[in-house]
């Protein structure tokens, strides 16, 4: 009996098995040893891809996660007392060594602005020290009555840093600002908002008089 024969006799799932059978060993009777090894070079290469891929994605995860991070947060006195000295501390909450490149210091009294200190010292901050301190001012008597008098009174104080990795082998940078309320009859600052962004390394300063107008309006 014909093989022709054979097939139209057969179910059409095993006519399909049979054809796909004869196609395969076609296949295979063409493939000689170096199409095979061309083959097996090709699936290596794109294995070492993957790997290669795979291995600079989890690099760039544990960069995301092994860095300073940079917190700025104000201090002062007993704001009860005269005279008020208000200032930021600085400090770094993560175990991994980071430098200061910039700070700015700006306060606000009902919305007039009273100045702006900046500082380029290039501290080194290190999550086991005390935070640095920088610009601590004395209120001026005559504001620091009014603070104390008037229940409307509006203290702002804006702080923005730009900083970077102690590593030399590290090229990143941040630049971190922040806002905060300071009121007569609150026991603690009022967060108002604050930002971090991580910038190019020519950005080398920043303008904390700028933070208020964009954070409290």
């Amino acid at each position: 009996m014909s093989q022709g024969t054979e097939s139209s006799n057969l179910s059409p799932s095993a006519s399909l098995y049979l054809v796909l059978r004869n196609m395969t060993h076609k296949v295979l009777r063409k493939i000689t040893v170096s199409n095979l090894t061309l083959l097996v070079l090709i699936i290596g290469v794109l294995i070492a891809l993957y790997e290669a891929q795979t291995i600079k994605r989890e690099l760039q995860l544990n960069l995301t996660e092994v860095r300073p991070f940079v917190m700025l947060k104000p201090a002062y006195n007993d704001l009860s007392k005269t005279p008020i000295n208000i200032g930021f501390e600085v400090a770094n909450t993560s175990p991994t060594p980071g430098r200061l490149i910039y700070l700015s210091v700006t306060d606000w009294f009902n919305g007039h602005n009273l100045g702006t200190l900046h500082s380029a010292q290039r501290d080194v901050l290190y999550n086991s020290e005390a935070p640095v301190q920088f610009g601590f001012t004395t209120l001026d008597p005559n504001l620091s009555e009014k603070f104390h008098n008037g229940t409307s009174t509006t203290y702002y104080l804006g702080a923005c840093a730009v900083y970077e990795p102690l590593s030399e082998g590290d090229p990143r940078r941040w630049e971190v600002y922040t806002l905060y309320l300071i009121k007569p009859t609150a026991s603690a600052a009022i967060l108002k908002g604050g930002d971090e962004t991580e910038v190019s390394q020519g950005i080398k300063t920043c303008d904390s008089s700028a933070v208020f107008g964009v954070i409290a309006n």
